[in-house]
């Protein structure tokens, strides 16, 4: 019966209450992360909608990712200057958009050659999860339950 011996110890710690107590211990740290992750996810909102502008570019190809059968689309546009820009997109998939196809970019005017093609999860994904993991990180630090006094035998 010795491999079980880990388990019992395991199911006698719980039942005295040590998940509760560590719990106590980590809910300050839950609590700071999660309000980091929350205003980090709303400065990546607020960030998405300011400094951007929007305008139409074309494909001029596509690039294949070198470790499986993804493409990113190249893509050209002018800006309002009428200087023209040509990026590779970050966002890989397959090639739904013919070559000379017309899509909908982002760009900031300091940094063209930085553009994006305006899809949501280009835009919208990362703030989102990290708005999650904040709101979970949040509910999970105050809806622990609150310990009246911490022993000494933890």
């Amino acid at each position: 019966m010795q491999s079980w011996r880990p388990v019992r110890r395991v199911a006698e710690l719980l039942s005295l209450g040590h998940f509760a107590r560590a719990m106590e211990i980590v809910r300050y740290p839950l609590l700071a992360a999660g309000i980091g992750f929350i205003l980090y996810g709303l400065w990546g909102f607020v960030r998405s909608l300011r400094r951007y502008r929007v305008c139409e570019g074309v494909i001029v190809g596509y690039e294949q990712h070198q470790e499986n059968s993804l493409f990113a689309p190249r893509i050209e546009f002018t800006g309002p200057d009428g200087i023209v820009h040509t990026f590779l997109s970050q966002l890989y998939g397959s090639q739904e958009i013919p070559v000379g196809g017309r899509v909908r970019i982002r760009y900031s005017p300091a940094q063209p050659d930085r553009a994006e093609v305006a899809r949501f999860s280009a835009l919208w994904l990362f703030p989102l999860v990290w708005l999650a993991f904040g709101i979970g990180f949040l509910l999970v630090s105050i809806l622990t339950p609150r310990q009246d006094r911490l022993s000494g035998d933890f």
